[in-house]
């Protein structure tokens, strides 16, 4: 029997890849320390389209570790700025409570 390790061929740094509408994520649970982890790998559907090369999907596929970094906050943090300084100029919220 091939144990999960053998198969891993290495650790790759990579950028993620387009979205793939066929691909999916499924959990899996471990165990580790007598604590339980779920952790979520990322599967391809058979019908799927190929990532490009040297892509998170593309070397996941090739039973490589991949690490791609990404930032999850999304704020736009110069408009945060600049709405909140013309703050004044945006026309007030009349709720049916104020009438």
């Amino acid at each position: 029997m091939e144990k999960a390790n053998e198969k891993i061929k290495g650790i790759r740094i990579a950028p993620r890849a387009p979205r793939l509408e066929t691909g999916y994520f499924e959990p899996t649970q471990k165990l580790r320390d007598d604590e339980k982890w779920t952790v979520w790998l990322g599967q391809l559907s058979p019908e799927a389209t190929i990532p490009p090369a040297d892509t998170d999907m593309a070397l996941y596929a090739e039973d490589y570790i991949v690490i791609t970094p990404m930032r999850v906050d999304e704020h736009d943090y110069p408009m945060l700025k600049t709405l909140s300084d013309r703050l004044g100029e945006i026309p007030g919220w009349i709720s049916t409570h104020d009438r």
